[in-house]
């Protein structure tokens, strides 16, 4: 025996589906899937695993591995390029020379490479002016 609720609208008999819900703990037991105990522990336990393996990571790379990477660093900031000269000694119709390839070089500073204590930056500096014979003053100024 059905007991649903039948309305009479204008002669017509209509039907509510919502009468036959009912909004009561049972129902809503039964409609919504439980989740075990032991499936709330797995889950945080694997999240936790996870931010766990992340910082031990982190921890190994910045703390264990850090003087290596650091070494690396500094030693990828130095660049060397040498151009070859695509001509030789140019000579007149007499063989007298009228030009040759004299070795040439060029020190750049890039102030973002350059050490931020001061007390590095002054011992930088002495050793390139004693290498290219300009003076303290006129490479730190």
């Amino acid at each position: 025996m059905s007991f649903r609720k039948r309305k009479k609208i204008k002669n017509f008999e209509i039907d509510n589906p919502l009468d036959e819900l009912s909004f009561s703990r049972e129902t809503d037991e039964i409609n919504s899937k439980e989740y075990s105990f032991w499936q709330y522990k797995f889950f945080w336990f694997l999240l936790f695993g996870m931010i766990a393996i992340l910082f031990l990571r982190t921890f190994y790379l910045q703390v264990m591995k850090g003087s290596y990477y650091k070494a690396v660093a500094e030693n990828n900031r130095i660049r060397r390029v040498v151009i070859r000269a695509p001509r030789g000694v140019i000579k007149d119709f007499e063989g007298e020379v009228l030009a040759r390839n004299i070795p040439s070089f060029e020190l750049t500073f890039v102030p973002a490479y350059l050490p931020q204590e001061k007390a590095k930056l002054e011992e930088l500096v002495r050793k390139i002016s004693r290498i290219t014979n300009y003076s303290y003053e006129e490479l730190f100024s």
